[in-house]
């Protein structure tokens, strides 16, 4: 409903109004971007039915990224790969990537460009999802719950370590502390290991 605008610096204007939004527009396009067109969301406009947004696919095998703004992977049968496109030509898409199987199996998501700098993203635990966008240069991580293995691995490891040094000094610093206090000799190769 549109209604005419009645004095102020706008006179003669034709600002639209929206009954029950307080001036707010009843419906906000959103840009799909797997597609370039904007989207009504679902059942923002009554007697319309919108569904399926975001298409999404499900995998079992390589896949080459294409109009499926979701892929949803099961690699319960042996690694996958997801080769995105060319990011020249896929300026504002995105993809939402997911592995849904607890297999040990890989998900890997590769490019002829970079993704934030590296030329593949794996994902090896199941419900671990990225969310990728193209700027037409290179495609950008912009979410999702997304764990490099190694550097888990690393960061577990490096703390192991750390840990371990520490108890062989607590250790050795008991051993002598026990020693002190007995009439046994103390061997110079208990003192050197601590």
């Amino acid at each position: 409903m549109t209604v005419p605008y009645s004095g102020g610096p706008h006179s003669g204007k034709s600002p639209e109004f929206y009954p029950n939004k307080q001036g707010r527009p009843a419906v906000i396009p959103q840009p799909d971007m797997s597609s370039g067109r904007t989207a009504v969301p679902p059942n923002s406009i009554s007697g319309l039915s919108v569904t399926n947004i975001y298409g999404n696919t499900e995998i079992t095998t390589n896949y080459n990224a294409g109009t499926y703004a979701v892929i949803l992977v099961d690699a319960s049968a042996g690694p996958v790969v997801v080769s995105l496109p060319t990011s020249a030509s896929n300026h504002g898409r995105y993809y939402f990537i997911k592995k849904v199987d607890s297999s040990i199996h890989a998900v890997t998501i590769q490019t002829n460009d970079l993704i934030d700098g590296q030329s593949t993203v794996v994902l090896q635990l199941q419900y671990q999802y990225i969310q990728v966008v193209c700027d037409s240069t290179t495609w950008h991580v912009i979410g999702g719950v997304f764990v490099k293995v190694e550097e888990v691995l690393q960061d577990g490891f490096s703390e192991l370590a750390q840990l371990l040094r520490q108890v062989i000094i607590q250790t050795g610093q008991s051993t002598l502390h026990l020693a002190s206090l007995s009439d046994e000799p103390v061997d110079a190769e208990d003192v050197d290991e601590y």
